[in-house]
């Protein structure tokens, strides 16, 4: 077969004749740092979709065309490139590349640049230094000791969400993410069989979590973003998107306002114009470029900062833009003037709550507490805004499968966990607290509540074809 693997050159050559303890060096927390068959439906919506979206941008040699949904071809080896957080086994900052837009930055001279101040600085002798220096270097480094940084690069500083972490990591079988290592490495071998002929089997297997250091490929795949990628026609094109001026000033101005908004507990954010904002604010411009009605909206910069965390800013734009226009996610509908697919998200949650969950249901309507009112980043960020990130890696992992039922099921599975409490609550307390449901959690527990929270697909079908009704009978009363 002449197919390459995308797979095999990337990932597999990296764990031959590695024991399972550095196979498992991605799972593990970075402790007290001192550096800060069937396929699954498509997403429903039963007004019609809009055209798909396509924008020329006229390049010097040029004029090259965005394509929205490209039909599925073979995979070849994806280009490498960095994501914003590199894996555990390399150092938190040493790789990250940001491409910003309109001027030069080079990691290699500005680590050097660095490198020789601080070699100047503590190259000082004793009776030329500041009298505080000494205090304000050890206050540093004493803060610095007392910092648990994961290695997605998320501060923990609440000792409860530290030990969940720990144990989380201790429960990682090195050996049982090397076996599924090498089943997904098989697997990328074919991956058009795989995607078709073994979808019962890749569906599995994205449910037990895909490993870490497959999943920046394996989520392309499974997006269908590796497409746009490979595609000679889109050569230069998010270049290009990345450094249009957009005509709409004041949408330059909202994501700029957004960033310091994004993973404020994560260390490459907290920076202004730092490497993470750099990287938010190039990839969304390139796509607000792309797509003028929807352009920027909020939460989106969660979504583009959760794809950072694997992939590098062409590969999170291109993911970004399929998981926008493609069949299965529709996620321009979500955020097109009017919300018109999540207000039939928040109609189809309701439901699903009657029929799972009636008393909770009841005493929802007695206060009047409808889903906008806490379920909105559910949909609108995916759960990226205020999840605890293991458990966001591992329901991505299954909403790029099968699609959007894996967002109603663990925002009903949180309900049901928490139905005790709240029933209990007055209506003041009620909402804050429905906000924090997930805090604390154990991933692997949450996902497995998830899964065994039944629907049927054609029920949720249902309930979308019953909310457009409504929406013509509206108009025409």
């Amino acid at each position: 077969m002449e197919e390459q693997s995308v797979f095999q050159s990337e990932s597999e050559n990296h764990f031959v004749g590695r024991s399972s303890t550095s196979r498992n060096s991605s799972d593990r927390a970075v402790a007290s740092t001192k550096k800060k068959s069937t396929r699954p439906p498509e997403a429903q919506t039963v007004p019609p979709a809009p055209p798909a979206v396509t924008a020329a941008v006229d390049t010097p040699d040029k004029t090259a065309v965005v394509p929205t949904v490209a039909a599925q071809s073979e995979p070849a080896a994806l280009p490498r490139s960095t994501p914003l957080v590199p894996s555990a086994e390399q150092r938190m900052k040493s790789q990250l590349r940001a491409e910003p837009t309109g001027r030069s930055d080079s990691d290699s001279s500005s680590s050097s640049s660095s490198s020789h101040s601080h070699s100047r600085h503590y190259a000082m002798l004793p009776q030329q230094r500041p009298d505080n220096l000494v205090d304000a270097l050890s206050n540093e480094e004493e803060e610095d000791e007392q910092q648990f940084v994961d290695e997605f690069g998320f501060i923990i500083e609440d000792e409860k969400d530290r030990a969940l972490d720990q144990k989380y990591v201790r429960g990682v079988s090195g050996k049982k993410v090397q076996r599924r290592e090498i089943k997904w490495a098989h697997m990328a071998r074919d991956w058009s069989r795989t995607n078709v002929k073994m979808y019962a089997k890749l569906k599995e297997r994205c449910r037990k979590g895909i490993p870490t250091r497959f999943r920046s490929v394996a989520w392309q795949l499974l997006i269908g973003s590796h497409v746009q990628m490979q595609d000679p026609n889109n050569k230069g094109v998010y270049i290009a998107f990345r450094d249009k001026v957009l005509k709409d000033k004041e949408v330059d101005a909202v994501i700029s306002r957004d960033l310091s908004r994004t993973f404020t507990n994560h260390v490459l954010f907290q920076e202004d114009n730092g490497i993470g904002q750099t990287f938010l604010r190039n990839v969304l411009h390139a796509y607000a470029g792309t797509d003028p009605e929807v352009g920027y909206t909020q939460g989106m910069a969660f979504v583009v900062g959760s794809l950072s965390t694997q992939m590098g800013e062409e590969e999170s734009f291109w993911a970004l833009h399929e998981m926008m226009n493609g069949a299965r996610y529709k996620m321009r509908e979500v955020f097109k003037p009017g919300f018109p697919l999540l207000q039939q998200f928040f109609y189809q949650l309701k439901r699903l709550i009657a029929r799972l969950l009636p008393k909770l249901h009841k005493r929802f309507e007695e206060f009047s507490v409808e889903p906008s009112f806490y379920a909105s980043q559910w949909f609108l960020t995916l759960f990226a805004s205020h999840f605890p990130f293991r458990a966001l890696l591992r329901i991505w992992d299954v909403f790029f499968c099968e699609g959007w039922k894996i967002i109603f099921r663990t925002g009903i599975a949180l309900l049901k966990w928490e139905s005790k409490r709240l029933l209990a609550m007055p209506y003041d307390e009620m909402l804050p607290a429905l906000k924090h449901m997930q805090d604390g959690k154990d991933p692997r527990e949450l996902l497995h509540r998830a899964h065994r929270i039944k629907f049927k697909t054609a029920e949720l079908n249902q309930y979308g074809d019953e909310y457009w009704e409504a929406m013509k009978q509206r108009v025409h009363a």
